[in-house]
């Protein structure tokens, strides 16, 4: 598996898709820390927030009707750990999602007017990436391209073997793909169990490795 990291301006994806995607003259960077959902009409995630100015609330900065936001750590009196949630930009979207075994992960951040995208997939998938930012007009400058290495001492390794299978296969079979390529009713029946051992394994298993990444108990 290979893991390509691009990077794009605010102008470029201005002139493509007419939005911003987050950039504002109130922040300075935006670092998603982990994906919880990602379909075509709602994207979630836990993400570190950083302003300009400490005396700026956060509160101030999303204003955006689509957008919600709330504060979960207060890292330094200018960053914040935050539970954002909002409607996606649509066709930044298609091109992530029509990538064929391509999977959206991080590093993704705004910093210094420019949006950084990570990708995991096959080398034919990150050849797919780049020539799908191509056909938009969108002109990437690649920042990293190498082999995707997992240390056996990853936070998934603290799960129990139930809950690392009902992760990874969700993971591997796109559940937490935007849009979304199979239900939770599906892939339970794939890995032969019920709905709601699916449910309950997957959300132990996410609940963990929040409280890893956020270093909470």
């Amino acid at each position: 598996m290979r893991r390509i990291t691009v990077e794009l301006t605010a102008n470029d994806i201005t002139k493509a898709f007419g939005e911003s995607h987050g950039f504002n003259d109130q922040i300075r960077s935006i670092e998603v820390l982990t994906f919880l959902k990602s379909t075509p009409n709602e994207v979630a995630e836990i993400c570190r927030v950083q302003l300009n100015d400490s005396t700026t609330r956060v509160k101030d900065v999303f204003t955006d009707q689509s957008e919600e936001v709330s504060v979960l750590q207060q890292e330094a009196p200018d960053t914040y750990i935050c539970f954002y949630r909002r409607r996606p930009i649509r066709s930044l979207l298609s091109i992530v999602s029509s990538v064929p075994g391509g999977y959206l992960s991080t590093p993704y951040e705004v910093r210094d007017g420019r949006l950084r995208i990570t990708l995991l997939g096959s080398s034919r998938s990150v050849r797919g990436f780049l020539k799908s930012l191509q056909k938009v007009r969108l002109h990437p400058r690649i920042v990293s391209l190498t082999d995707a290495v997992f240390s056996l001492n990853s936070p998934i390794q603290k799960l129990t073997e139930k809950q690392r299978t009902v992760i990874t296969d969700a993971f591997k079979n796109g559940y937490y793909d935007f849009p979304r390529k199979i239900g939770s009713e599906t892939l339970a029946r794939k890995l032969r169990i019920r709905e709601p051992t699916f449910v309950i394994h997957r959300r132990k298993a996410e609940r963990k490795l929040l409280a890893q990444l956020l270093g909470l108990p």
